[in-house]
């Protein structure tokens, strides 16, 4: 391919910018796409000081028509008109740039910003120059200078937001980019599509879906907003609308891996995996030495328990990608899910080793150790966490994590109390401490860490259901009721809520509300052993002794494990006469555990029998 060369590169640019926007590279996962900044390099009233119908006037609507040559003629008259005229200057360095004559635009606009050093515009336009020069540092400079005159330089927020985000700072990009789409038309779509990217990698979908979902429909020929718009759509969970905006990209780039790689994704995140490896498939055979490619293929074949084949084509993406941090680590999650602990640990020391800043690493490391079973191993690596990250709130809390995991309660406290020390409303944290406080019997403390839970987080169900398990096992069993029933009244269909409030309700003899509970419940979740015992014990509780065989009868069936429902299998078989079989299931259930709820009437029914 020819090579074009860079006078030629500045004037397309800047070309661009003055008829249909400014072509900006957005890196919009898996491949770039074109996003346009809207308007003429002189928009309405860009340049400053132009008030009369003159040369001056003149030059800016050839530069704004795109006759250059005159525009120049006539921005030359003007500044012989008036040699101090700064706007002049700006409109011949415009029309001079447009032309391919950098440097003397560069010198005109040099020139209007000496005479008058509060023309904003034009220093926005000696940016958009060292822009296209690739002179990243030198054009910051020009916007940061445009914007200290005017905050509302739109143009000079709208580059400063690229720079940033081709800089991967994403807050400050966000920043310029918002305050760049003040003031734009409705229908704009420009820099808006580079912004709901950056919201999506922030994990912000929803004011991606905000941004984009008014002005993309599908007749828009944009693939990339398309995409942008898709994994909006997808990290809100609404998966069958992003696969509507993959395959309107996938239709307007027919011959582009980008829209299969959206749809493999999509398809792996609706469960389909079938589709989800065709589509990987055609990613790898449009760009066969595309890392991205085969490992996505590789997180399909992953969800698929395929995983000799998974850490085929990881290995595949290993040797294709520049930096292959995240496929070795994937590489080595895999092995651990083959058990084969001794590759996972190694993969994963080497990888703490070479990224010392990556936290992530020593977590995923200490984790394998755990479940190895090599738990020195796993402490040093909780240890060394630490040491590395001693102000990281998630070091705290993983070590707490490690030392509740082997039940060491005390120091799991101080672990997560020094957690909340540096990040106090971290919920994690509070949860983690509040468990650890429960299991070391604080259980006072542990309720007040819970109910502060409930006032950050605005009476979540699943926070509510936390408190109210641990009422329930302290025995504040009125209490407890109360917040079964919260979780209830805000989420009807919470199985677990409706299970242990029938419990309790059967405990205190109302029979008819703990059987209703328990039928939804069951219902609900018909497969759930807890839930089936539940309603089989309420049924026997009721005199149903032959509906709750049934039941009982089927779950255990399934889950012969349990030995509270073999319990009450057993209560209900003798209560029927069947005395050898109620004998059998009772020894059964003490056999796997002596202690359990219900454990003393089992021992005395069993002597009994005997």
């Amino acid at each position: 391919m020819e090579r074009v060369s860079s006078i030629v590169k500045i004037a397309i640019f800047l070309l661009l910018c003055m008829t249909s926007g400014i072509g900006l590279a957005v890196p919009v996962s898996p491949s770039p796409g074109s996003i346009s900044d809207p308007g003429k390099i002189i928009s309405p009233e860009p340049v400053q000081g132009i008030f009369i119908q003159s040369n001056l006037q003149k030059a800016l609507d050839l530069l704004n028509s795109g006759d250059m040559e005159k525009a120049i003629s006539l921005a030359r008259k003007a500044i012989q008109e008036d040699a101090n005229s700064a706007p002049a200057h700006e409109v011949l360095g415009a029309a001079l740039a447009l032309h391919g004559e950098i440097d003397k635009a560069l010198k005109a606009l040099m020139k209007a910003v000496k005479l008058n050093p509060e023309q904003g515009s034009a220093y926005t336009k000696i940016g958009d120059i060292y822009l296209a020069q690739n002179k990243r540092q030198q054009a910051m400079e020009q916007f940061v200078k445009a914007i200290a005159i005017d905050e509302s330089n739109r143009r000079a927020h709208q580059r400063l937001g690229f720079l940033f985000e081709e800089d991967n700072h994403a807050e400050q990009a966000i920043m310029h980019y918002e305050k760049g789409l003040v003031g734009v038309p409705l229908t704009y779509v420009g820099i808006k599509v580079n912004l709901a990217r950056l919201y999506n990698d922030s994990g912000m979908f929803d004011r991606g879906q905000r941004l984009l979902s008014d002005v993309i429909d599908e007749h828009n020929a944009d693939a990339t907003a398309h995409i942008v718009l898709g994994t909006s759509y997808l990290g809100l969970q609404q998966v069958d609308t992003a696969i509507r905006e993959f395959n309107i990209a996938r239709s307007l780039e027919p011959d582009a891996a980008r829209g299969y790689l959206s749809l493999g994704i999509a398809y792996r995140y609706k469960g389909e995996l079938g589709e989800s490896v065709e589509h990987l498939r055609k990613v790898i055979e449009l760009r066969p030495n595309w890392s991205t490619g085969h490992f996505q293929l590789a997180e399909t074949l992953v969800v698929m328990n395929r995983l000799d084949d998974a850490l085929a084509h990881y290995r595949r993406a290993e040797g294709l990608s520049a930096d292959s941090t995240l496929v070795r680590k994937r590489m080595a999650d895999t092995h651990l899910a083959q058990q084969q602990y001794a590759t996972a640990i190694a993969a994963y020391k080497s990888l703490a080793d070479e990224n010392p800043s990556n936290i992530v690493l020593l977590d995923a490391l200490a984790s394998a150790c755990q479940v190895a079973g090599r738990i020195q191993e796993a402490e040093e690596s909780v240890e060394l966490m630490l040491q590395r990250f001693p102000d990281s709130p998630f070091a705290h809390y993983r070590s707490g994590l490690f030392y509740g995991y082997i039940k060491d309660y005390k120091r799991a406290i101080k672990a997560f109390e020094t957690g909340l020390e540096i990040a106090p409303n971290d919920l994690e944290l509070l949860k983690a401490a509040s468990f650890a406080y429960n299991q070391d019997g604080n259980v006072d403390k542990a309720i007040a860490l819970a109910k502060s839970i409930i006032d950050m987080r605005s009476n979540r169900a699943d926070d509510v259901f936390y408190l109210a398990s641990l009422l329930d096992d302290a025995g504040k069993i009125d209490q407890a009721i109360d917040s079964y029933n919260a979780v209830i009244s805000s989420q009807d269909n919470h199985v677990p809520a409706l299970n242990n409030l029938a419990v309790l309700l059967a405990e205190k003899g109302r029979y008819e509300r703990a059987h209703e509970l328990a039928s939804r419940a069951y219902g609900l979740a018909p497969e759930n052993s807890a839930v089936t015992d539940t309603l089989g014990w309420i049924l026997f509780r009721q005199g149903k002794s032959q509906e709750a065989l049934f039941l009982l009868n089927e779950s255990t069936t399934k889950y012969d494990k349990d030995p509270v429902a073999l319990y009450h299998l057993g209560a209900i078989q003798y209560d029927l006469g069947n005395i050898a079989t109620a004998k059998g299931t009772l020894r059964k259930a003490l056999s796997l555990s002596v202690d359990f709820k219900g454990s003393g009437e089992a021992k005395k029914l069993l002597s009994r029998i005997n």
